[in-house]
């Protein structure tokens, strides 16, 4: 049987995966009001060919052009005085509850003495009340409201909220959330407000991931944790924290003078690393021992304390990091009579099989390819050519065309899409695991 409420057709792809799930992923690093914008966006996308047409598609158009003007624009604002100021609570409290006869039982959550309109979560009988709760909040956002309340959000679902309600307060959610997620904690849908102050806490039963992470360990100076995000390139670290700041300054100072050395040569953290105050590397490789030109990519460093502990923040010079990978040097030319041609690229500096992007005529196209390499990677035996998903899609090339006709063990080397546009087509590139899974002599 069809179930319209928590798996309606028009939210589906062909490949039967549920376009929250992807739309989830693809925000979750994004701050408020760009999240909010781009979930509006795709979320008409998935839907248009089943449900409004092209009226979706101008809503798409309507929500992606806010989103490029609020990207174009970006500034960075000041923090809201209202949440520093909140002393913190040791545990989460249940601080209101709402009810409907459509939704069930609302648990508001709060980790404040005072929760001045700002939840750590909400929690939901159903998955649909949580994702509909959502996609009205970022609604709101992507429309244009620069403040509103918890209630105000409430009310766009119909829920009978009180003007008196304490969850009344506005936030300038843009400037305060960085995102929001749904999990599952005991049995209920939570709704987890991450914010961008540290002084509001998600559940502790939650896990925040910041990325993948390797620790190097001394005897003299603890643990250095460097940590990688899967959205970034292989070798690239988002942040490394300390122990001391001792540790930190002497990091600093090793990749400056790798870096303003007369002839400076790509390096890897892990160089540094071990450079810094007698750190032990392991002996088997790792997502850091691959070298990069430094010189080209890295802007600066942030340095904050967390706790007990000393950050150190890598920023990236704007696109640099695209110059890093290895060049396009060989594309393919297939052609759909459903989808139009797409340019398949790959790199002779990388494993046989693999490539590096694939340029779409067209969005559905793309989207599709990725949804259905996704289904393909769930397979107990991952290993799969691009040429079997590119048939599948019912492109045709060449006979000749054989290198990328060999099964690759993708689970083992793949990492994430980034999705773009390039000279007015959709472009798919794929993020490789470490170098020495993927380069060409193994």
């Amino acid at each position: 049987m069809k179930d319209n409420v928590n798996h309606p057709d028009h939210y589906q792809n062909i490949a039967g995966l549920e376009a929250i799930d992807i739309l989830d992923d693809v925000v979750k690093d994004l701050p408020g009001k760009q999240a909010a914008m781009l979930w509006n966006t795709l979320k008409y996308l998935f839907r248009f060919q089943k449900k409004n047409g092209v009226e979706d598609l101008k809503k798409a158009q309507n929500y992606l052009k806010r989103l490029i003007d609020a990207v174009d624009g970006v500034k960075v604002k000041p923090k809201n005085p209202r949440r520093s100021n909140l002393p913190k609570n040791q545990g989460e409290t249940p601080w209101g509850m709402w009810h409907s006869k459509e939704y069930g039982d609302i648990i508001i959550w709060t980790r404040s003495s005072d929760p001045n309109g700002m939840p750590s979560r909400l929690t939901f009988n159903t998955e649909s009340a949580a994702t509909e709760f959502k996609d009205i909040f970022y609604r709101m956002i992507s429309d244009g409201h620069d403040e509103f309340s918890i209630a105000d959000v409430a009310l766009g679902m119909k829920l009978k909220v009180s003007k008196s309600d304490e969850w009344n307060i506005l936030v300038d959610w843009d400037n305060m959330l960085n995102g929001l997620s749904i999990e599952i904690i005991n049995g209920r849908y939570a709704l987890i407000f991450n914010y961008k102050d540290s002084s509001s806490e998600t559940p502790t039963d939650v896990e925040i991931d910041k990325g993948t992470y390797v620790t190097y360990k001394s005897k003299f100076s603890g643990n250095a944790e460097v940590y990688h995000s899967k959205h970034m390139y292989a070798g690239t670290c988002t942040e490394i924290v300390f122990t001391s700041d001792l540790c930190r300054d002497m990091f600093i100072a090793n990749f400056f003078n790798k870096l303003k050395s007369e002839n400076c040569k790509p390096f890897s953290i892990r160089e540094v690393i071990s450079a810094t105050n007698s750190y032990i590397v392991p002996d088997e490789t790792d997502e850091f021992s691959i070298e990069l030109p430094w010189k080209d990519i890295f802007s600066r460093f942030v340095l904050f304390k967390e706790g007990n502990e000393y950050a150190l923040e890598f920023v990236y010079k704007e696109d640099a990091l695209e110059a890093s990978q290895p060049t396009n040097d060989v594309h393919v030319l297939c052609k759909s009579t459903v989808w139009g041609s797409a340019d398949v690229y790959y790199s002779t500096e990388l494993l046989k099989g693999t490539c590096t992007k694939i340029l779409f005529n067209d969005i559905d196209a793309r989207n599709t390819f990725a949804l259905k390499f996704f289904k393909y990677l769930s397979h107990e035996n991952s290993g799969f050519s691009i040429r079997e998903l590119l048939d599948d899609l019912k492109y045709l090339w060449g006979e000749d065309d054989d290198n990328l006709s060999i099964d690759v063990p993708w689970k083992d080397i793949f990492k994430g899409f980034y999705m773009g546009e390039e000279g007015g087509k959709y472009s798919l590139e794929f993020i490789f695991n470490q170098e020495e899974k993927v380069n060409g002599e193994n």
